[in-house]
This record gives C-alpha cells, structure tokens and sequence, in this order.
C-alpha cells in the first residue's frame, strides 16, 4: 500500500497498491552528504 501524492479523490482514499516488483523499479534513492545541505534544511530535517 503506498500513499500517492495526488490527494485523497481515489477509490482507496488517497493510496494505492502496487506489487513489489513495480515500487522497486519505480522508486528513486538520492543520498547527499550532509556537508552539501544548507544547515537551515538540516535543522527543520531533525
């Protein structure tokens, strides 16, 4: 079950299902080194 980001106007009241297989090929991994992040987005982060 994943919550979409389109707002709640679905069957399922704002989320779907989605097989494995396809959240793995869909999802997206960015990492930054913290050193890179302005240290007002670090504060509001934690």
């Amino acid at each position: 079950m994943v919550k979409n980001s389109w707002g709640d106007k679905n069957d399922y009241k704002g989320y779907l299902y989605v097989s494995k297989a396809f959240f793995n090929y869909k999802t997206t991994v960015i990492l930054v080194n913290e050193a890179a992040i302005p240290s007002e987005i670090i504060r509001k982060l934690k």
